[in-house]
């Protein structure tokens, strides 16, 4: 969805959601948000990718 918003070049009206998300989808990745420590292993490959532009993209 972020990726959506980006490409549509409407992300501005969304701006504090789109941090909210990026922000959740990090530390559900780093395995924070569960306080596992563990990370979590994404379903495939271009989801992974995909994570890892839009995080890269937004400075994480």
């Amino acid at each position: 969805l972020v990726d959506w918003l980006e490409h549509l070049g409407i992300e501005r009206f969304f701006r504090k959601g789109i941090e909210q998300t990026l922000i959740q989808a990090f530390r559900c990745w780093k395995g924070n948000a569960a306080g596992t420590g563990r990370q979590k292993h994404l379903e495939s490959f271009e989801d992974a990718a995909l994570l890892f532009r839009i995080l890269r993209r937004h400075g994480y």
